[in-house]
């Protein structure tokens, strides 16, 4: 299975990843990687959002996917709750 990002995991639940969640969802995704595998999620070239020019994302394993979709629904929760927080 090839690697995932982010974003995709993002997509593939059919939420819009706006960047503030996607900030908060990759911070935390970044520190469990850290946490679980004493290393920083490896990284690579990915094609924006916007479909112009690519940048850096962290990638995980597929099997992460789970994982990261939690995570989304306890930001999009916290985003609902407090957002002031999550706003531009």
């Amino acid at each position: 299975m090839p690697d995932i990002t982010v974003p995709a995991v993002f997509k593939s639940l059919g939420i819009e990843p706006r960047p503030e969640w996607t900030w908060a969802v990759g911070d935390r995704m970044q520190k469990m990687y850290a946490a679980e595998r004493g290393e920083q999620p490896p990284k690579a070239l990915r094609r924006k959002t916007s479909g112009v020019g690519t940048h850096c994302l962290a990638v995980y394993p597929y099997d992460w996917h789970q994982k990261i979709a939690d995570v989304i629904r306890v930001v999009a929760r916290e985003a609902e709750a407090q957002p002031q927080l999550f706003d531009e």
